[in-house]
Parts: C-alpha cells; sequence; structure tokens
C-alpha cells in the first residue's frame, strides 16, 4: 500500500508542475508568485466531501438551479472570493472558469482596478 501512496503523490506532483509550467508561458513571472498549490483527485473530493464517487460536478442542471444566483463573497468575510462548480449550476470545469471570471471581475471592482481580460 505505501507504494500506491507514493504513487500517488508523485502524480499529484507531476500535475502541479505541468499546469504551472503551462501557465508560466503566458506568465513567465507567475512561479515566484505562488503561495499555495493544491491539486485535487476523485480521492481528495471523497475524503472532504463525501461526494459519491468523487464527483467533481456542482448542481444538477435544473430550471430551478438556472434560476439561483449563488454570491461569490460571504458575509463578514473581507477580501474572500468564491469560485468552482459549486457556486453555479451546471458544474466541472466550465463552471469554475465562469465563477473565476467573475470572481476576479469583483476583485477588480472592489479594488478599483481596471478589469481586463487579455495579457496587457
Amino acid at each position: 500500500m505505501e507504494g500506491k501512496k507514493e504513487e500517488y503523490l508523485a502524480e499529484k506532483k507531476r500535475i502541479e508542475e505541468t499546469v504551472i509550467n503551462a501557465i508560466s508561458e503566458l506568465y513567465p513571472d507567475i512561479k515566484s508568485k505562488v503561495e499555495a498549490i493544491d491539486v485535487a483527485t476523485p480521492l481528495t473530493f471523497v475524503r472532504y466531501t463525501g461526494n459519491w464517487r468523487g464527483s467533481y460536478e456542482g448542481w444538477l442542471f435544473t430550471k430551478k438551479a438556472m434560476s439561483l444566483q449563488m454570491p461569490l463573497t460571504l458575509p463578514g468575510l473581507s477580501h474572500f472570493y468564491m469560485a468552482g462548480h459549486w457556486v453555479s449550476f451546471g458544474g466541472g470545469l466550465p463552471a469554475a472558469v465562469v465563477t473565476a471570471r467573475a470572481a476576479v471581475k469583483l476583485m477588480c471592482k472592489n479594488e478599483k482596478m481596471r478589469f481586463a481580460t487579455s495579457k496587457p
């Protein structure tokens, strides 16, 4: 079993390096600005959320869910913004990306900064 854990951790490290290297192609100095990285796997979702089979999807796509507007902030927490598949209907990577963009846009507004969608 120990060999499996080492293999699991090595794969998480490989994924971490692959992602940060890909981002570095657009933003060369990003590595020096990263404070923490956590690579989530289906086992991570099971361990921390109890989601069925490590589900990474968010809310079921229904008429009721489509009308919900999840907040990107929480009362009493300054400089805290939420993004991901649990703050949007549907789920998976598309929902995470859309909510991340919305969170950054809100951060810019709150910090009185210009929001731009392309590299300066």
